[in-house]
């Protein structure tokens, strides 16, 4: 009984953490290939194609090797490309904008490279517990109806916790940690409860690298302030304005730079924002012809009254 609660809690949980990770791609992805539709189609796309993937493959190994041990590898395997996207995702984008033309093309190729794998190895969490819950053939239907309905259930939490909660609080990366430590965590227990203690301490190793891995990234990193707000990720991070050299702070909403502000004595951060300035003077000078014209109307009302009657200047 308590094997069977572990299980279908692993298939919640699992359930949760692949639509976490499918949500907040479309913020993973935002900031460099942006929202359009193309972007979710894709993302989606390839996040329902890689765990149908995962489904046939979990299903075909656990026929083969019915043990409880390989839904802590699989666990272990998202855990590890999970990673992987953690520590990679800025470059892996970075090259994309720079190399790849077409939003189309490049929401394909962002979404396969960073979405794929992991995605993977989520779907072959399902199958595999069903098979293993699956004692009488004639409860076939029932222990599978249970299966993919904890599944389910959880992708519908994940998915309101995700976007009601998990985004409008935590920067990306601590979401993006927390799903990684969780699988882990997950993995470590079936090892635990299976007394695999070398695939146990393998566990627990990978946990320390990704630590002090998370540990470094905070040192390296160039941003000050990172949100994810209801509407668009927000970051301010300090950079150098190649026209003129100088100091400034940067605020970027999602791929957009909203605003800046010079690090130095300069009043304006960028050379192009003092043509505003000339706003100041064509006002003033508007202002003078507006005068100068009143003052010609005048005079030309005076001129031409005393003209048409000459009588009015004695």
């Amino acid at each position: 009984m308590k094997s069977k609660i572990s299980l279908l809690g692993i298939a919640f949980i699992s359930g949760a953490m692949v639509m976490i990770f499918e949500i907040i791609g479309a913020r993973i992805l935002a900031p460099s290939i942006g929202t359009s539709f193309y972007v979710w189609t894709a993302l989606i796309g390839f996040v329902l194609a890689s765990l149908s993937l995962g489904y046939y493959l979990g299903g075909y190994w656990i026929d083969i090797h019915p043990k409880k041990i390989w839904i802590a590898f699989s666990l272990l395997g998202a855990a590890l490309s999970l990673m992987i996207v953690f520590v990679f995702k800025d470059d892996v984008l970075s090259w994309i904008v720079n190399h790849v033309k077409g939003l189309k093309v490049s929401a394909v190729i962002a979404s396969v490279v960073l979405f794929v794998p992991a995605s993977v190895f989520f779907g072959t969490i399902t199958p595999m517990i069903a098979k293993l819950l699956l004692k009488e053939l004639d409860m076939a239907g029932k222990t599978m109806g249970n299966v993919f309905a904890f599944s389910s259930i959880g992708s519908l939490a994940g998915t309101f916790l995700a976007g009601f909660y998990l985004l409008p609080t935590f920067s990306l990366n601590y979401i993006l940690s927390g799903l990684i430590v969780v699988s882990i965590v997950l993995a470590s227990l079936i090892f635990l409860s299976e007394n695999n203690w070398l695939y146990l301490l393998i566990s627990l190793l990978i946990l320390m690298i990704f630590y002090i891995s998370l540990k470094n990234k905070e040192v390296k990193t160039t941003s000050i302030y990172e949100f994810e707000s209801a509407y668009n990720s927000i970051k301010v991070f300090p950079t150098i304005d190649y026209h003129t050299n100088d100091s400034i702070l940067i605020m970027q909403l999602g791929r957009q730079r909203a605003g800046a502000m010079s690090l130095t004595n300069r009043p304006l951060p960028f050379n192009y924002l003092y043509y505003f300035r000339l706003a100041e003077y064509l006002i003033l000078s508007l202002h003078q012809h507006l005068c100068l014209a009143e003052q010609l109307i005048v005079f030309q009302s005076i001129t031409s009254t005393f003209i048409l009657r000459p009588h009015l200047m004695w």
